[in-house]
C-alpha cells in the first residue's frame, strides 16, 4: 500500500493549471495539473520535508536544482535562454491523474476549489495562469518493479486571487475586420472555444514534464 501524507502549499503562482476539466492529450483519462510557483525562501521548509521522503523512499536524494525536463522530479526551476536556473521561485509539480476502475468507471479526481474564505465552490470559475493560490496536497510514495518513486496529488485548492483564462476570442483577437459577404442567422457560440485554459502554447513542455511521471 502507498504511502501518503497531507500537506498545504504557502501561496503561489498556479502554473498553466488545469483544473477546471482535465488535460486529456497525453492521459486518455484526464489529468488536473495545479502546478504552483513558490519563492524559494518561503519553499524551502516544505522543500526539505519532500526531499526527505524522496530520499527515504527512492534511496536517492532529489536532485537540488532539476530542470523541467527531468520527468523524476517533484518540482523543478525555470532556465533561461543561457539554461540558467531562476533560484528565486521553484515550482512543485501538482498533478492528479484519473484513474479507471475495476469496474469500468472513470475516478474522477478532480480537487475541491474553496475561495479565500474557505467556502467551497460548487462551480469553480475559469482559474487560469497567474492565479495565486495554496494547494492541499499528498506526497504519494509509489513503486513498480521497474522504478520507485514520489508524486505530489493536489485534493484542494483555495483561490486567494484569481486570473481567470478566456476561451476563444474576439474576431479583432484574430486580426478580422468587417466584410461585406456571409453572416449567420444563429446566435454565435462557444462551440471551439478553449478548453484548456489558455495552456497550449505550452504543449510541449507539458508533455516532457507529464510523460512517464507516474
Amino acid at each position: 500500500m502507498a504511502k501518503k501524507k497531507k500537506f498545504v502549499t504557502p501561496a503561489g503562482i498556479a502554473v498553466y493549471p488545469r483544473l477546471n476539466r482535465p488535460d486529456t492529450k497525453f492521459h486518455e483519462h484526464g489529468t488536473y495539473k495545479a502546478d504552483l510557483r513558490i519563492p524559494i525562501e518561503e519553499a524551502k521548509p516544505l522543500l526539505k520535508e519532500l526531499g526527505d521522503i524522496y530520499k527515504a523512499h527512492t534511496g536517492q536524494a532529489h536532485q537540488k536544482f532539476p530542470p523541467s525536463k527531468d520527468k523524476d522530479s517533484i518540482w523543478y526551476f525555470e532556465q533561461d535562454e543561457d539554461g540558467d536556473f531562476d533560484k528565486d521561485y521553484v515550482i512543485l509539480k501538482l498533478r492528479a491523474r484519473n484513474v479507471m476502475t475495476k469496474t469500468g468507471e472513470v475516478w474522477d479526481r478532480k480537487p475541491k476549489i474553496f475561495d479565500a474564505e474557505g467556502n467551497r465552490l460548487k462551480k469553480a470559475p475559469k482559474i487560469g495562469g497567474g492565479t495565486v493560490m495554496k494547494v492541499s496536497f499528498e506526497a504519494d510514495c509509489y513503486a513498480t518493479k521497474k522504478v520507485s518513486g514520489v508524486r505530489l496529488i493536489p485534493n484542494a485548492v483555495q483561490i486567494i486571487n484569481l486570473v481567470e483564462y478566456e476561451e476563444g476570442g474576439s474576431a479583432e483577437d484574430y486580426g478580422f475586420g468587417k466584410e461585406d459577404g456571409y453572416t449567420s442567422d444563429s446566435e454565435y457560440d462557444d462551440e471551439f472555444s478553449d478548453e484548456g485554459n489558455n495552456n497550449d502554447k505550452n504543449d510541449a513542455d507539458d508533455q516532457e514534464n507529464e510523460e512517464g511521471f507516474y
